[in-house]
């Protein structure tokens, strides 16, 4: 399960995807903060 997800992460398309949801995931948690 782990190998799979890491050799997902690899691929460009699944990288912006993840760094678009760790950006969206930031903003909420600022936004809950202030």
């Amino acid at each position: 399960m782990k190998k799979r997800l890491f050799r997902g992460i690899n691929s460009q398309r699944d990288l912006g995807f993840i760094k678009a949801l760790s950006s969206s995931i930031n903003n909420m948690l600022s936004y809950f903060n202030n």
